[in-house]
């Protein structure tokens, strides 16, 4: 059994990817502007999205120690 965050990836996938345009599944899906769709706020995003999101949250946060500023 496919769990759910693969069938949601599936479901967008099949939505709104269209090979013929440029960027991948993922940046095709990341830039859905469907907002009425159910799944939109749980849908795939990039790894680059992720990260920044994670890096911003850490931040806003106070926990996120930089590399440059230990000493």
């Amino acid at each position: 059994m496919a769990s759910a965050k693969a069938c949601i990836a599936r479901f967008c996938k099949e939505c709104i990817y269209d090979p013929t345009e440029t960027g991948s599944w993922r940046q095709q899906v990341e830039n859905c502007t469907i907002t009425s769709c159910p799944l939109y706020s749980v849908r795939p995003l990039t790894t680059a999205t992720v990260h920044d999101k994670r890096k911003s949250r850490l931040l806003s946060d106070g926990k996120l120690i930089l590399v440059d500023e230990v000493k």
